[in-house]
This record gives structure tokens, C-alpha cells and sequence, in this order.
């Protein structure tokens, strides 16, 4: 009787890292769990180089910032080197100016009357703003066109030292002479726009609160009424209007009657100017000044020349009216009268009025008897006295 066949399969001992039982199939399972542990080693080697990053990047940008960002610190030889650079390559700029000047004074009347033309239908139509663009284009190619080309050029001629490589002047030259004149006269401007600006200042930062919390007001209202009409407003026939207003207050008869009436429309701008800081002065009047009686006090300064120096020569008047009670209002000042009080000949911009020989006044300090040395002008402010029960 044949005996029993016995398995030939042993069981390997147990490995160490291996689970017991664990046969040629464990391979298999190792191999995965191996897999998944360098994944997982990579997703943390990957966190800690961008947490690494985002702080590298949070500490560079705080250096920079504290450094003053991008900007070259202050060099002579930089400057020198932009300012070259800059008064070469600024020609566009000012050719760009001179010609929106010219349309505006009329110089060309076809080319005005052109941009008047343009400036209706972009009003009335303004989906034509879409070609504004090539508009442009087309006409800076069509100037550069007939600049650099001559009509009566001859076939064949090779074009490319007609047109030119457009290169900056050169150092000394005409045209670089001509924008440096140009950049003087823009430094002027700019220097006259941020006088006229600053001029506005103590209305804007409240060093008259006063004079500020009335402008507020009136801001504030203004808003509200804006938001209340601006659905009726015909935005299109308003910027037609004022676009055309422009060209033709351009225009050299305009501009004869705007010489003519400007000693007239300057006199009224004054005595407007004058109402307004009236108003606002007695808007913050107390009631007991408001009740009580007020009076206009004048004081005339006279001033003389002496090499060519003007001097304060003698003060007239500037006290407080005779009797018990009177004081000055309240926030009021000296306010020099620039509408011209005096009889005949006005004043200038600071309320001056020359005095000559003859007993003649103006407002200028040369005439037809010469130059003045004496000047005067009047200056006023306000007192109250307030009522016994105030």
C-alpha cells in the first residue's frame, strides 16, 4: 500500500520587518507600503519647501520695502544722464502740445473746423470711439507721410535717408535747444498750477473750521441733488457744447472780446468774491453779534518807494468806532478791498492803488507821468456791539 505523498512546501521562518506568515506575496505588499511611505515623505519634503519659500519671499519683500523699493538712491551722474536723456527723447511730447495749442488758436482753420466736426459726431455717436484709435493712427502716419516725403519725388529713389531713423537730437543742437526752452516753460507751469493749488489748501484742511464745515455742507448737498437730476441730464449735448465752447472761446474774435471785457468781468469777480466771504463770515457769527449793531471800520496803508524798495510809510485809521461795547466780530480779520473803494483808476491784484504828481490814481505803477513812489489801499473789517440783553 503506497504510502501517503507529503508536501514538500516549508514554511521559511519569519523574517525580521516582516509579518509572520507572510509569503512570496508579501513582496508585493512591502513594494506598496514602501511606495506609499515616499509619498508621503515627498508631500512633507514639498510643504516644508514651500512654507521655506512663502517666508523667504514675506522677508524679502519687508527688506525691500524698508529700503525704499526699486528707486536708485540719489547720484549726480544719474541725474546728469536722465535729464540728457529726457530733454533728447521729450520732443513728441511737446510737439503733441504744440499742435493741440495751434487747433485751439486756430492757426490752421480747416484742421479746427475738422476737430469740431469730430468732436460732434464722437457726441452724438459715441460708438465711434471704437476707431478713435485708428483715427490716430492714420492720421500720424499721414503727417510723418507728407513731413518726410516730397511730392515731386522722384521713381526709384531710395527713401530711407528722406525718412530718417527718427534718432533723438544730438546734444546742442536745435531741436535739442528747443526742448530744453520747452521744459523750462513746462517747469513754470507746473510750479504756477501747484501755487494755484496750495492756494485752495486752507479751505481743504480745516484751518478754518469754519470755512471748511461750509464747503462740506455744500458738497454734501450738491452730491444729493446730482443723484436726483443726473437721469435727466443730456450728457451728450452737454460735452458737445463744452467742447465747442472751447474751440470758439479760441477763436481770435473771442478772444479781442475777452480783452475788452475783462477789466469789467474782473470787477464783477471780485465783488462776487466779496458777497461770498460776507456770507461766510456771518454764518458764523453768534446770535448776540447777529442782533447787535455792526459797523465797517477802514484803515488805509500808505507805502513809498525808496530804491526801488517799497516801505510802510503811515496807517490811517484801523481803531474800533467811538463808544461803550464795541468789539471786532469774532473770527473776522483785515480784508484788503480789492474791488477798488477809492474813486477812479482801481487797484491791482493786492489792493494797491499808485498815486502820481498830477493827483492821478491807477493801477499800475507806471504811467504817463512815470513810475509812482506812493501807493495806498484800503483795507476793512467788521465790529459789533452786541444788544444790552445779549
Amino acid at each position: 500500500m503506497a504510502e501517503p505523498r507529503k508536501s514538500t512546501d516549508t514554511k521559511s521562518p519569519p523574517q525580521p520587518g516582516k509579518a509572520p506568515g507572510t509569503g512570496t506575496g508579501g513582496n508585493v505588499d512591502g513594494t506598496a507600503g514602501n511606495v506609499g511611505g515616499g509619498v508621503a515623505a515627498s508631500f512633507a519634503s514639498l510643504k516644508t519647501g514651500l512654507d521655506g519659500l512663502i517666508l523667504n519671499t514675506v522677508l524679502t519683500a519687508s527688506a525691500a520695502g524698508s529700503t525704499g523699493g526699486s528707486k536708485e538712491p540719489l547720484s549726480l551722474q544719474t541725474t546728469s544722464n536722465n535729464f540728457r536723456k529726457f530733454v533728447q527723447k521729450s520732443g513728441p511730447i511737446f510737439a503733441m502740445q504744440d499742435a493741440a495749442e495751434a487747433v485751439f488758436r486756430w492757426d490752421d482753420v480747416p484742421k479746427t473746423v475738422f476737430f469740431g466736426a469730430a468732436w460732434a459726431f464722437l457726441c452724438l455717436y459715441p460708438a465711434l470711439v471704437l476707431i478713435l484709435p485708428n483715427i490716430i493712427l492714420t492720421a500720424i502716419l499721414l503727417y510723418t507721410h507728407s513731413r518726410h516725403v516730397p511730392v515731386d519725388q522722384p521713381d526709384g529713389e531710395d527713401l530711407g535717408s528722406k525718412l530718417g531713423s527718427f534718432a533723438p537730437p544730438a546734444e546742442g543742437s536745435v531741436d535739442y535747444l528747443a526742448n530744453l526752452t520747452n521744459i523750462q516753460a513746462m517747469m513754470g507751469q507746473i510750479s504756477d498750477v501747484s501755487d494755484l493749488l496750495r492756494s485752495f489748501a486752507p479751505y481743504l484742511t480745516w484751518r478754518d473750521p469754519r470755512q471748511s464745515l461750509v464747503l462740506l455742507q455744500l458738497s454734501v448737498l450738491s452730491s444729493v441733488l446730482i443723484l436726483f437730476v443726473y437721469p435727466f441730464i443730456p450728457f451728450r449735448y452737454v460735452f458737445l457744447i463744452l467742447g465747442e465752447t472751447a474751440l470758439l472761446a479760441g477763436h481770435p474774435i473771442s478772444q479781442s472780446l475777452f480783452k475788452e471785457t475783462s477789466p469789467l468781468l474782473n470787477r464783477k469777480q471780485k465783488v462776487l468774491s466779496k458777497v461770498i466771504t460776507t456770507l461766510i463770515e456771518e454764518d458764523g457769527m453768534g446770535e448776540d453779534e447777529l442782533e447787535g449793531e455792526l459797523r465797517e471800520v477802514e484803515r488805509f496803508d500808505t507805502e513809498t518807494r525808496q530804491d526801488g524798495v517799497w516801505g510802510t510809510d503811515l496807517e490811517i485809521g484801523g481803531e474800533l468806532p467811538v463808544g461803550k461795547g464795541w468789539r471786532w466780530v469774532r473770527r473776522s480779520e483785515w480784508r484788503v478791498d480789492l474791488v477798488g473803494g477809492e474813486k477812479g483808476g482801481g487797484v491791482d491784484d493786492a489792493g494797491w492803488a499808485y498815486l502820481y504828481i498830477d493827483g492821478t490814481r491807477s493801477a499800475s505803477p507806471s504811467g504817463p507821468m512815470g513810475l509812482s513812489n506812493t501807493r495806498r489801499r484800503r483795507l476793512t473789517r467788521r465790529a459789533v456791539r452786541p444788544t444790552q440783553n445779549s
